[in-house]
């Protein structure tokens, strides 16, 4: 992932784009861009004026009736299918992408497939299921059985018709919805088993993490309260820190985490996530986990940039991050693979 700690803006370039204005550019696209989709480290959020695209360096901000556009670029339709789609002419689709590969905001492949099991009940999740489904992932376990409330169906992905359902059942069957309409083949991975990674918007369940740890498989978290989103960490059980080193660290720091914890989390309740803020953050967790897939193909897990990192990003693109080595009295630590750049120290 290319998103960074900084403390510096982000530059903002603004790009409208109308059939009149903008004609089609002589050169061709590369057929790397057929199916365009948006390059890892590449995020896009929905924006009052149009649509923001960036990388966490330089960022664009699409405008007008081809700022639709931007979440279809998902590498499942040719720029003739996204213009066809928001019936807009093809020239004025082309000039878009065009820009966007000359700000190297587009990927040449896909990215590698794998199968994903989502946790949690919020829109964040609702999203991310979505948001994988769309970039390519090819199984996605949706675990989250709790029944959809009224509370639930607030303009992400689920509406009142799914209420009573069971989470994982409503969100499934609204992308198998989505498949349909955009011609895709939905596969559903018959067992949590069978899942490369665990990924959730909200606190693994107790049994859940402890299983993750004892199975070995790599897990991710992501959280979205107020203004502002947490992503991370991205735990690789013996080689990494765990999600309870980071709470034994917090409590390190102060003897009275717990109770500031809870405290933090019961002044929140009441201000859950704006729609918004909930669709970037799912955004980035796709875009995080398109990356391990990526990292696990060539062997680099360790390089991920979540790894032992926690990144918190505001409602403002304002980006931080903040690293923990694994604790010392935590018990991951007793069998962990020796690493040129990991210590474990108070």
């Amino acid at each position: 992932m290319a998103l960074v700690g900084s403390d510096r803006p982000l530059p903002l370039t603004l790009f409208i784009l109308t059939p009149m204005t903008h004609p089609l550019h002589t050169h061709p696209m590369t057929n790397t861009t057929t199916y365009p989709r948006f390059a890892p480290g590449t995020f896009f959020a929905p924006l009052r004026e149009g649509h923001y695209v960036g990388d966490g360096i330089q960022g664009i901000l699409i405008t007008g009736e081809v700022a639709d556009a931007i979440p279809l670029i998902n590498g499942r339709r040719d720029e003739s299918e996204i213009a066809l789609t928001l019936d807009l002419p093809i020239s004025t689709v082309r000039a878009l992408l065009e820009r966007l590969v000359e700000l190297r905001f587009l990927a040449n492949s896909r990215p590698p497939a794998g199968v994903v099991a989502i946790y949690g009940s919020n829109a964040s999740a609702q999203l991310l299921a979505l948001n994988l489904f769309l970039s390519g992932v090819k199984d996605l376990l949706v675990m989250d059985r709790r029944l959809v409330t009224l509370a639930d169906s607030g303009g992400a992905l689920l509406t009142p018709a799914e209420v009573g359902k069971p989470f994982s059942i409503a969100v499934t069957e609204k992308i198998h919805e989505i498949a349909f309409l955009s011609r895709a083949t939905p596969q559903v991975a018959p067992r949590v088993e069978d899942a490369d990674i665990y990924v959730s918007t909200e606190p693994f369940p107790p049994e859940v993490e402890a299983e993750a740890m004892s199975t070995g498989r790599p897990h991710l978290i992501s959280s979205t309260w107020g203004s502002s989103i947490t992503l991370g960490p991205l735990v690789r059980p013996g080689s990494t820190g765990c999600l309870r080193c980071q709470r034994l660290r917090v409590r390190d720091n102060d003897v009275h985490a717990d109770a500031i914890e809870r405290g933090c989390y019961l002044a929140s309740v009441s201000q859950l996530a704006p729609l918004p803020l909930a669709q970037l953050a799912a955004s980035l967790h796709a875009l995080a986990i398109q990356e391990f897939f990526k990292a696990a193909a060539s062997r680099s897990l360790m390089k991920h940039s979540l790894v032992n990192t926690v990144l918190t990003i505001t409602s403002g693109l304002d980006i931080s991050s903040r690293s923990f080595k694994p604790h010392p009295r935590c018990g991951c630590t007793w069998n962990q693979e020796s690493t040129p750049n990991q210590s474990i120290g108070l």
